[in-house]
């Protein structure tokens, strides 16, 4: 279970790897106590009351977090859990790095990436 308020939204489940569960749940524990200290300060207005996850993702190969609220707090939250992502292997929470396999990025860790066929991600991968 990744938190009260995330288990709540029943149509809404990580569409990621394991790997970043730690991340998803840290980030997810701070949104999720800052939307509550919101609410009971008694100045949270409709799109507080009505808080949720949208989606939470692997895109480009690093973790995406959309809510349907979002301050420079939970901002800034979600920045930090999106980079921390590209550090470590959506499969297996090891270290990681960015990878490629055909036009498909991931981050994985150099044994995933190998088992996978994917390789890691270099200046001549880019796209111009």
């Amino acid at each position: 279970m990744i938190s009260t308020a995330f288990a709540e939204n029943k149509t809404i489940y990580p569409e990621c790897g394991p790997g970043w569960n730690d991340i998803i749940q840290n980030a997810v524990k701070m949104i999720d106590g800052h939307v509550s200290k919101l609410i009971g300060s008694g100045k949270a207005g409709n799109a507080l009351n009505n808080f949720e996850y949208s989606q939470i993702k692997e895109k480009y190969g690093g973790l995406r977090i959309y809510v349907s609220f979002e301050d420079d707090y939970i901002h800034g939250v979600i920045d930090m859990a999106e980079a921390m992502s590209y550090t470590v292997c959506e499969n297996t929470g090891k270290p990681g790095t960015i990878c490629i396999r055909g036009g498909w990025l991931k981050t994985l860790c150099l044994e995933e990436a190998a088992k996978n066929d994917f390789r890691p991600y270099s200046v001549e991968d880019r796209m111009i």
